[in-house]
């Protein structure tokens, strides 16, 4: 679904089948409770009637990129070189702050991003566009293997999901 199809009250099942009900819409993420849930079967049908509501809510973003800009690495994230970045940072400065006295505080100038880390020894190598064409050309290749009309047509839009997801 697009995000202009939503509105409050409106059912939608996600990816993974689970069924949710739209209880408030933002400018870019929607704020949903699941509904039909195993763990809640027990639970009293007035609880999904609100708001509010008596279930707790979930907020969903976008899962669809926008722009096909990716990553050139084999990495999926930059978490762990950002938190070690973060760590040298924040290290750095504690070290500088503790050497400089009290009166040259005002004067002093923080490190700068290329004193603690290098961009490029980083798991990602920089950004490149990844053209829709092209990505439909992988997803038509990849749909090959299957062995009936449907289960091409099938893998390929999972492909295409795939590529295009965040």
């Amino acid at each position: 679904m697009e995000h202009t199809n939503f509105e409050i009250g409106t059912e939608f099942l996600t990816g993974t089948g689970q069924a949710w009900r739209c209880t408030d819409v933002g400018t870019r993420t929607i704020v949903a409770i699941e509904i039909h849930c195993p763990d809640q079967l027990d639970r009293d049908p007035c609880w999904f009637v609100g708001p509010p509501y008596s279930v707790q809510e979930g907020l969903m973003s976008r899962s669809k990129r926008k722009t096909p800009i990716f990553g050139i690495a084999t990495a999926r994230s930059e978490k762990e070189d950002k938190k070690i970045w973060h760590s040298r940072m924040r290290s750095q400065v504690r070290t500088d702050m503790t050497s400089v006295p009290l009166s040259q505080l005002e004067s002093y100038i923080a490190p700068v991003e290329s004193d603690v880390g290098n961009v490029w020894s980083m798991a990602k190598d920089g950004k490149r566009y990844f053209r829709r064409d092209r990505q439909l050309e992988i997803a038509t290749e990849q749909a090959r293997h299957g062995t009936t009309d449907r289960e091409r047509e099938s893998l390929k839009i999972r492909w295409l999901r795939k590529l295009r997801s965040k």
